[in-house]
């Protein structure tokens, strides 16, 4: 693993960015202001707090495999793709059921013996154009005889038929 002894901890060209967004921002007058604190101080928070519920989840993931082999595979650069593109979605990811998704695929990936990369990577690019209730639906079809998971999720994943003399409503 890298040596983190040395981390710079002055400001950064993005820091520098961000400081310049908030200023312009903050100069709009009504929303600028408002826009201004989701930009500099909300969304990284944000951020944050998804990339540790993710690094939570997987390490709960991973506590039966070998810290060897989890080190290898962070020297591939098919693995290193794949955990940035689960990264960028981790922060994106509003749902703590969707970092879960997540981190599955990457718990996968690190166990998996015949490095099925392209296989994980389309996985998590599936995953990407789903929202949350499509990802819902399709845990309904294969968990069709699970009453405890319909009950959970009936009233989110079910709909009334529909014709054509249906009210516009439904």
């Amino acid at each position: 693993m890298p040596d983190h002894t040395a981390i710079e901890l002055g400001p950064k060209a993005v820091d520098h960015r961000v400081s310049l967004y908030k200023g312009v921002l903050g100069s709009i007058p009504v929303l600028g202001g408002l826009i201004a604190e989701v930009v500099g101080a909300i969304i990284p928070e944000q951020q944050i707090d998804r990339l540790k519920q993710f690094v939570e989840a997987l390490e709960a993931k991973i506590q039966d495999l070998d810290p060897e082999q989890i080190e290898a595979k962070f020297r591939e650069p098919e693995f290193i793709d794949l955990l940035q593109e689960s990264l960028t979605q981790a922060v994106r990811a509003v749902a703590q059921e969707r970092i879960e998704h997540i981190a599955s695929i990457v718990h996968q990936s690190l166990s998996d013996q015949d490095c099925r990369y392209i296989h994980h990577k389309k996985l998590l690019y599936i995953l990407r154009e789903l929202n949350d209730v499509e990802v819902l639906m399709l845990c309904g079809y294969a968990r069709q005889l699970d009453e405890a998971f319909w009950a959970l999720h009936r009233e989110a994943i079910s709909f009334a038929p529909t014709s054509m003399n249906s009210p516009k409503e439904k």
